[in-house]
């Protein structure tokens, strides 16, 4: 009975059905509130329906019950941050490096992280080594040049949304963004045409 409710919650998360997941997977844990996964899980869940604070405390009890769960981690800090609660959403995060200095997507979230808290030098350090594990992350190459165009680094700016133009010649937003630092260099013939480029892609742009 036990893992047929797991199982089944499990399923349902994966097929986009996280209420069903959390109906099943809240069984599991009442017969076993002892297994960390099982929270892990709900957490997701409860994410998923958009229940941010008790998705939070699941997480926070997986990771009393082993604190070896690193996927739970790297969800808090998710979660942390949806939240509005970023010293503590890095702290997860940093904790979840640790164990697994190669995933590109948590340095990537803990770069935007430091960002959100002002720590540009920090945040662009993370981005680097998400680029170091995934080199053509495209979101990555992107905030990388917007934290160094904030520091007014406009060369190394440049390059970067370059770089994000050579992964995707077509995303607007390294268009606009390469205008913008463009225009900071004083190079304005080429930043109002790059800048037509990006209008011409999508009108209704907001920048990464």
């Amino acid at each position: 009975m036990l893992m047929r409710c797991t199982c089944s919650g499990l399923a349902q998360l994966q097929g986009g059905n996280p209420q069903a997941a959390v109906e099943h997977i809240e069984q599991a844990v009442e017969q076993d509130w002892s297994r960390a996964e099982y929270h892990g899980h709900l957490g997701i869940a409860l994410a998923g329906v958009e229940q941010r604070q008790r998705a939070a405390e699941c997480l926070y009890e997986a990771i009393r019950l082993d604190p070896r769960q690193w996927d739970a981690r790297y969800n808090l800090g998710n979660l942390l941050r949806l939240l509005g609660k970023l010293d503590e959403a890095v702290e997860q995060y940093q904790v979840a490096l640790k164990a697994r200095p190669d995933s590109a997507e948590t340095h990537y979230n803990l770069a935007n992280t430091l960002r959100d808290l002002g720590r540009l030098d920090e945040a662009a350090v993370g981005y680097r080594q998400a680029l170091q594990w995934k080199p053509n992350y495209l979101k990555a190459c992107t905030n990388l040049g917007n934290v160094l165009r904030d520091q007014r680094k406009f060369d190394e700016a440049e390059h970067c949304h370059r770089q994000a133009l050579r992964i995707k010649p077509d995303y607007a937003s390294a268009h606009h963004n390469l205008g913008r630092t463009l225009t900071e260099l004083g190079r304005l013939d080429e930043a109002m045409e790059v800048l037509a480029v990006a209008a011409a892609a999508d009108e209704g742009l907001i920048e990464a």
